[in-house]
C-alpha cells in the first residue's frame, strides 16, 4: 500500500481524512506540516510528520517519494479583500509547487481538493463537473484562485500525471478547531448572536463526506476527471430552524431584504473589525448566498459509490462538537 502525503492535514477536513484513512485501511500517512502550525497537537500519534511549506517547492520535492499518493488539501479561504494577495500565494502558488514536485517526483497519484465555486452558477438546471470553464460569478478571490489551480491541475493531467479533483460545497465539519466561515455561522446562531437572515442559501455537504470522496477518488478516480461532492441546497432559514430545534429556547430570527443587508453591511463589518472577530457577513458572502447553488452528484455516486449524508445530521453534529469546544450564551 502506497504511503499517503497529506496537505492541509491539521485542518477540519485533513483531521477527518486522516480519520477517514485509517478507518479504510490506509496506515502509512505523511502529513506536511508548517513548523509552528498551533494544530498540529490535534494529529494522531501514528501520523508521520515532515515539515515544510508549500510555498517553498523545494522543501516538497524533499519530503515527497517515488510512488506517493498526494493528496492535496491545503488552502487559504477568506471572504475579506485583506487576504486577497495570500490567497493567490498559498493558493495559486502553493498548488503549482505541489503538483510540480508530485510530476517531477513520479508519484503515483494525486487528488486536488478544489471548490464548488469554480463550477459557476446557472439560473436553471443542475451544474455538473464538465461546467469546468465556462463563466463563474467571480465572486471573490478565493473562488478566482481555486479556478486558476483547478486549471493547472487539469493541464498536468493532459500531460501525463495521474490527477483527480474534487469539488466540495459549503462543509459542514465537526473537528472544526480553526473556526472557519461555516462553523462560526452556526456558533453565532446557536449564541442567538444573528438576529435576521436574508432569503437565498448554498450548497452544503458532511466533512466526512468530502473525506470518502477523496479517499474513492484516490482509489478509483480517473485521471483528469473531476467530482462533486455535496449534500445538497440550503437555505438560509432551514439551517436556522435546523438551529432552533437544537435550542428552541433561542429567539427565532428574522427575515430582512436583501437591500437592508447590503445597507447594514459596512456597519456590521466595521462593528467586527472593532471586536477583532472574523467577518461573516461581506459582499462577497451576501453575493454567494445569492447564487442558484444547485449541484448533480450524479457521477460521484456512480463512480466513487457516495452516498451523502443529510445536512440536518451534519448541522446537529457540528453543534455538538461547538458544544464541547465554546462556551455558548
Amino acid at each position: 500500500m502506497p504511503r499517503v502525503f497529506i496537505t492541509g492535514a491539521t485542518g477540519m477536513l485533513g483531521q477527518t481524512l486522516i480519520e477517514e484513512l485509517f478507518k479504510s485501511g490506509h496506515d502509512k500517512i505523511t502529513a506536511f506540516v508548517v513548523k509552528g502550525d498551533k494544530l498540529e497537537h490535534e494529529l494522531p500519534p501514528f501520523v508521520e510528520r515532515l515539515y515544510g511549506n508549500i510555498l517553498d517547492k523545494d522543501s516538497i520535492s524533499a519530503a515527497l517519494r517515488e510512488g506517493d499518493v498526494v493528496l492535496h488539501l491545503a488552502a487559504l479561504v477568506s471572504l475579506e479583500a485583506k487576504d486577497n494577495e495570500k490567497m493567490r500565494l498559498v493558493n495559486v502558488l502553493g498548488t503549482k509547487n505541489v503538483v510540480d514536485a508530485a510530476f517531477e517526483k513520479g508519484c503515483a497519484k494525486l487528488v486536488y481538493v478544489s471548490t464548488s465555486h469554480v463550477l459557476g452558477y446557472k439560473k436553471a438546471g443542475l451544474i455538473v463537473e464538465s461546467d469546468f470553464g465556462g463563466k463563474t460569478e467571480n465572486i471573490g478571490a478565493y473562488e478566482v484562485t481555486k479556478k486558476e489551480a483547478t486549471a493547472y491541475v487539469f493541464d498536468k493531467a493532459k500531460e501525463g500525471l495521474n490527477a483527480s479533483v474534487v469539488y466540495p460545497s459549503g462543509i459542514i465539519g465537526d473537528r472544526d478547531f480553526g473556526r472557519g466561515p461555516v462553523t462560526t455561522m452556526l456558533a453565532q446562531l446557536a449564541s442567538g448572536k444573528i438576529p435576521f437572515f436574508v432569503k437565498g442559501g448554498y450548497a452544503f455537504v458532511d466533512v466526512h463526506d468530502v473525506a470518502r470522496v477523496i479517499i474513492a477518488a484516490m482509489e478509483k478516480g480517473r485521471p483528469g476527471e473531476g467530482y462533486l461532492a455535496s449534500g445538497g441546497y440550503m437555505s438560509l432559514e432551514d439551517i436556522d430552524k435546523a438551529v432552533h430545534r437544537r435550542y428552541p429556547h433561542l429567539k427565532k430570527s428574522r427575515l430582512i431584504p436583501m437591500w437592508l443587508a447590503y445597507f447594514s453591511l459596512p456597519f456590521m463589518m466595521l462593528r467586527e473589525k472593532y471586536l477583532k472577530k472574523k467577518a461573516l457577513y461581506t459582499y462577497m458572502s451576501l453575493k454567494t448566498v445569492r447564487t442558484k447553488a444547485f449541484f448533480s452528484t450524479e457521477k460521484t455516486t456512480k463512480e466513487l459509490g457516495i452516498v451523502f449524508t443529510p445536512l440536518e445530521e451534519s448541522i446537529d453534529r457540528s453543534l455538538a462538537f461547538i458544544e464541547k469546544t465554546t462556551t455558548l450564551k
